[in-house]
């Protein structure tokens, strides 16, 4: 999925919430996942009345042969506490806006309907329904 790149975060209020680095928010929510934290940029979106993590961003990017930015949404989520009232939309469109990339990318499961229906209001439409690939592969062990 692409996404045009000429929204504006009108939710965003920089006196009432703020995003920040969330490394570390990130690592401790998800202690399973932590090492993630190392392969790109997380961004956690704070409640500014309450000081409450609201959820996180991770990026990843790429650069290609003509140097220019790609950007892989890898993880968006929000705490159930505040969900549906609009921060999911709020920190992507301040990626969106605030990411200087030729093209921010995301994957999403098929069956997976409130975050299309988020990315398609957001701007991003589909490209190509890609297969999962599964594959066992038996390694003998060595003497």
């Amino acid at each position: 999925m692409v996404v045009r790149r000429h929204f504006f975060c009108s939710f965003y209020h920089p006196n009432t919430s703020r995003i920040t680095d969330g490394g570390e928010y990130f690592a401790s929510t998800y202690p399973a996942k932590a090492n993630l934290v190392n392969h790109g940029v997380t961004f956690t979106w704070v409640h500014g009345q309450t000081n409450t993590a609201v959820g996180y961003v991770q990026l990843t990017h790429l650069v290609d042969d003509e140097e220019h930015l790609h950007v892989l949404v890898t993880g968006l989520a929000v705490s159930e506490a505040f969900r549906r009232r609009g921060f999911g939309r709020a920190m992507l469109l301040h990626i969106i806006a605030s990411v200087p990339a030729k093209e921010i990318w995301v994957e999403v499961q098929e069956d997976n309907h409130p975050v299309r229906k988020l990315y398609a209001e957001c701007g991003f439409v589909g490209r190509k329904k890609q297969e999962t690939l599964t594959r066992r592969i038996t390694i003998r062990s060595l003497p």
